[in-house]
């Protein structure tokens, strides 16, 4: 997974965001506004060099995107946004399945140029539309989310629903923004690195299939144990980007997404599982143990979800009383 931050003019986005969503998505940065008519765009590595542009940005409005590469290679070139055409530009967070014609392109790559240029070529004055929205979200599935600028700095989000506002901006996830992952049963997966240089001096040994010691050293691969009980698989991990040896029902699989490791998949069930956060598709991606829990605690927030996707909001007597609350505000 990948992170976008929509970041409108006068905010700042706060250091430590920055520097999670950097460690969490390491394959490179980009920043987009517009100025003078035209989409302006930074990319990089380095996470100072995000953090610099970022600060010269606070009275723009920016989208930033820190990639985590699921396909394509680690370059200048695969960093995010891409030009879609007519002067509009786009970033992506999540894994579109397309087929490949470049072993060099990411799933990104692959889109723009052979989806999102030919349509706005076709058709210029759909961008900004409830169409384009439309067809987009309907090609890439709600599992993904695309962010547009244009020359007048006009935004477009394709599936902004499935996305969360923290602070006053609009982030296509919360947990690239959280404190990274640093240990598996006492062993760092990345090690214990003092700034960011020493952890992209160290980016090939992180990606590799073996798991780091805290003073760099390899870990042992893991064995599987035979067992007549439980079958074991061996998958990479869309969050930690660890390939991982585990049993094969603590794996989880989100649309969308990929496989989500033992290690890493409840802290993505503690961000889906906040009432505020939720949506009816987020409810369909949560393992039925988990949502039947939700629904046993908070049974009045899972009725206000529904309510609020289908329209119609009941209260205990069978009663609409969606004109209510929303002249109450609430």
């Amino acid at each position: 997974m990948c992170l976008i931050i929509d970041k409108p003019e006068g905010t700042s986005v706060p250091d430590l965001w920055l520097s999670n969503a950097v460690k969490n998505n390491d394959d490179g940065w980009g920043i987009m506004w517009a100025e003078g008519g035209k989409v302006r765009v930074e990319k990089g590595f380095r996470e100072k060099g995000l953090k610099k542009w970022a600060g010269k940005l606070t009275e723009k409005h920016a989208l930033i995107h820190c990639r985590l590469a699921t396909s394509g290679k680690k370059s200048v070139e695969n960093c995010h946004p891409y030009p879609a055409g007519n002067g509009v530009w786009m970033m992506h967070n999540g894994i579109i399945s397309i087929p490949s014609s470049n072993e060099d392109w990411s799933d990104t790559k692959h889109f723009v140029e052979y989806c999102v240029k030919p349509m706005l070529a076709k058709y210029p004055g759909m961008y900004g539309t409830p169409l384009f929205d439309g067809l987009l979200s309907y090609f890439v599935g709600n599992g993904n989310k695309l962010a547009f600028m244009d020359g007048k700095g006009e935004v477009q989000i394709v599936n902004k629903r499935q996305g969360v506002e923290r602070e006053g901006m609009w982030l296509s996830n919360s947990f690239g923004i959280a404190a990274p992952l640093k240990s598996f049963n006492g062993s760092g997966f990345y090690g214990n690195y003092t700034n960011h240089d020493d952890w992209e001096e160290a980016w090939d040994r992180r990606h590799s299939t073996q798991l780091q010691l805290s003073d760099g050293s390899a870990f042992p691969a893991r064995t599987p144990q035979t067992s007549t009980t439980h079958i074991y698989t061996t998958h990479l991990c869309a969050m930690c980007k660890a390939t991982t040896t585990a049993v094969e029902d603590d794996w989880e699989y989100l649309v969308g997404v990929g496989y989500i490791c033992p290690v890493c998949y409840p802290g993505l069930e503690n961000e889906l599982t906040k009432p505020e956060d939720l949506t009816l598709y987020d409810l369909s991606q949560l393992p039925m143990e988990a949502l039947r829990g939700l629904v046993r605690e908070q049974p009045d927030a899972i009725a206000l979800i529904i309510g609020l996707e289908c329209g119609v909001i009941m209260d205990y007597e069978g009663k609409d009383v969606s004109k209510s609350l929303t002249k109450e505000g609430k």
